[in-house]
């Protein structure tokens, strides 16, 4: 039976341990569920059925989890360079919530999200993927793994390359995508004991992209009642990016209850768009009743370098009656960012009805400057967990010291090459703690209660006050419960918590101010159900209450205004029905339902109504597992939903109705 629920997961502590024994919330989704729904990259679909989180920005990953955003991490590391990355070197995707900086350092309060890379498995085998779909949708991936390599004295070398070519259009006017994906990895195994390994990824990926269209008009005061798909741009707007990571890490086992790990991180990301965006909008009294707007042409060139090493150890004593797990590290990062940045005018108005595109353009840019940083954090951690009455109570206590330092060179007026603002320099020594219990109540019944923290330097000036914004720090605390039932086929957590950022900052996308919002708070409730049903049926469940507030700010209007991007209420439902008996042996058949409540916009004077949508899929793949056919059906009743909701000037559809159909071989 293809699986939904995880039983263990590696993000809470960076060891395997199962998800009833960890006092923190993780969500796993499983390579079986992303399958099921079509995933091809890592801006995942399948996280419309994990309670409370929402993805946003469609042409970026991003998230937004109990009322702030999160940060990303590949295998434990965090990684910003900017980019949607393709899932076929993706073997599960974990999902930390809440302030988690003792183990994984500088981050978002809303959480974390870990990508788990696939790994040489000592075996030989190969599977090959096709899909084509809606808006001529073309995907081939492929997985190849060759027969392990012996070396003699116990030593063998497993070698495995993923790879996935996409080339598709889109659901958007003039939208369009193509993607090259290779992943090559590499592990020797040196005994029972040690595994030195290598992976590498390169994407490149280049297309046209649509840019975010209107969604209110100020001056009638009422929403725009755009096609789907409506395009607000000019055709020249395209985007080429380039990704490149390279991993290396050896894992040594000391002794048989000590592990250490030592890992380096070193990853290149460089991205050219040229977008289209509208500016200023008229009005229609002035223009004979045409709503017009006007338009640029802007031109961005980031470029992005970073590395990381991470080395720790963990193992296991005991003391008397006392178990003790402790583990210890040390953690060295380093991040480039650089921009370009490049305004030209249309000289021609945008006519929202009837769309003008291929508009003239003024031959000189009007605006263009230049941005670089250079941030590096030394931090070590340390965290003990002890264990009482045979295992039934867990303490666990964890600190990181963390020197964090950050250098924001003057912003270039690159037309004139004059210096815009003097260079910022921010340093900080920080600690961060984490505090947990667990008790085991019974068999299959635990309860805890945890604490956390989390810490976002900053080496930013505000343009309106002058004044270097302070770094975000924030805390969480939970408390719930966790459960397994009838044999492991129900399982799930109900918890309770609070997250509270101080210093939240956040861009003004029509001024381009950083704006202080001062001090946030989401208090909230997620619960999670996994039911097998029969060895066949299968059903996951997920609901989410949040309610995130501005509790204190410099400008008071902003107290009690609900922050841009949070959803109140969310919940989902997804079933799979496989058949092995009887006439349909064999296939198996599935649907979804998921649900976002409301969202506001950046400016606090916007709200957006919630929307439901409903997901389906069928397929047959023979009990031995040769090969697997499904044809998949996303947002089935073809409602129309917005993705996110920025400001009236800007906003992101969500997608229409989508079908694909995957056929997938084992070798």
């Amino acid at each position: 039976m293809k699986g939904y629920a995880a039983t263990n997961a590696l993000s809470a502590s960076r060891i395997e341990e199962a998800l009833i024994d960890t006092p923190h919330t993780i969500n796993v989704l499983t390579k079986d569920l992303m399958q099921d729904l079509g995933e091809s990259t890592e801006s995942s679909l399948a996280f419309k059925y994990v309670a409370g989180i929402r993805p946003y920005l469609s042409n970026n990953d991003g998230y937004f989890m109990r009322g702030f955003p999160v940060t990303l991490y590949y295998d434990g590391v965090r990684l910003q360079a900017k980019g949607i990355r393709d899932a076929s070197a993706t073997e599960r995707i974990e999902v930390i919530r809440g302030p988690s900086s003792v183990l994984y350092g500088v981050g978002d309060p809303g959480g974390g999200v870990n990508y788990i890379t696939k790994r040489p498995r000592f075996r030989s085998g190969s599977s090959f993927a096709l899909t084509a779909g809606s808006d001529e949708f073309l995907r081939a991936e492929a997985d190849f793994e060759a027969a392990p390599v012996s070396m003699g004295s116990d030593r063998r070398l497993g070698v495995r390359i993923v790879g996935a070519v996409v080339d598709r259009g889109s659901w958007r006017i003039t939208e369009e995508m193509r993607r090259k994906f290779i992943a090559p990895m590499a592990t020797l195994a040196l005994g029972s004991r040690t595994e030195l390994s290598a992976r590498f990824t390169y994407q490149q990926q280049e297309g046209r992209e649509s840019r975010l269209p209107p969604y209110y008009d100020t001056f009638s005061r009422q929403r725009y009642n755009l096609p789907i798909g409506f395009f607000s741009g000019d055709n020249r707007t395209k985007f080429d990016d380039d990704i490149v990571t390279l991993n290396v890490e050896a894992v040594h086992a000391i002794t048989t209850n000590w592990k250490a790990r030592v890992a380096y991180f070193d990853s290149s990301a460089y991205r050219d768009h040229y977008l289209t965006p509208l500016q200023n909008f008229l009005n229609p009294a002035q223009n004979g009743g045409r709503r017009l707007a006007t338009s640029i042409l802007r031109r961005l060139f980031d470029e992005y370098e970073g590395s990381s090493l991470l080395a720790y150890s963990v193992g296991d004593f005991q003391t008397g009656a006392v178990g003790h797990q402790l583990s210890s590290g040390y953690e060295y990062r380093s991040e480039r960012v650089s921009s370009r940045d490049t305004r030209t005018r249309f000289s021609e108005r945008f006519d929202i009805d009837a769309p003008n595109w291929n508009k003239a353009i003024e031959a000189a840019p009007f605006s263009g400057q230049s941005t670089s940083s250079l941030t590096t954090a030394h931090a070590i951690f340390v965290q003990e967990r002890a264990q009482f009455f045979n295992g039934r109570l867990a303490l666990l206590g964890g600190v990181r010291l963390e020197e964090y330092k950050t250098r924001s060179d003057p912003r270039l007026n690159t037309l004139n090459n004059t210096i815009l603002d003097r260079a910022e320099t921010a340093s900080e020594r920080v600690a961060t703690s984490r505090f947990s219990g667990l008790w085991k109540v019974r068999p299959g019944l635990s309860a805890y209660v945890s604490y956390n923290e989390s810490f976002l330097g900053n080496a930013l000036r505000d343009v309106v006050t002058g004044q270097l914004v302070p770094s975000e720090t924030a805390e969480g605390s939970e408390i719930g419960i966790k459960f397994e039932a009838w044999g492991g086929r129900l399982s799930g957590s109900l918890a309770r918590y609070t997250v509270e950022r101080s210093a939240v900052r956040q861009v003004n996308t029509l001024t381009g101010a950083i704006e202080n919002l001062g001090t946030v708070r989401c208090d909230g409730v997620e619960a999670e159900a996994f039911l097998s049903v029969t060895d066949s049926l299968q059903v996951m469940a997920n609901f989410a209450l949040n309610d995130a507030r501005t509790i204190d700010a410099s400008d008071r209007a902003l107290i009690g205004r609900r922050p841009s991007g949070d959803v109140k209420r969310s919940a989902s439902i997804l079933a799979r029905q496989t058949f092995r008996r009887g006439a349909l042996r064999g296939f198996y058949a599935g649907a979804g339902w998921s649900y976002g409540g409301d969202q506001i916009d950046r400016t606090g004077t916007l709200t957006e109504p919630g929307y439901a949508l409903v997901d389906a899929f069928v397929g047959f793949a023979p009990l031995d597992g040769r090969f697997d056919f499904s044809v998949r059906v996303t947002n089935l009743l073809d409602r129309r939903w917005w993705r996110e909701l920025r400001t009236a000037q800007q906003s992101t559809q969500g997608e229409p109705r989508q079908m694909q159909a995957s056929l997938r071989m084992k070798f």
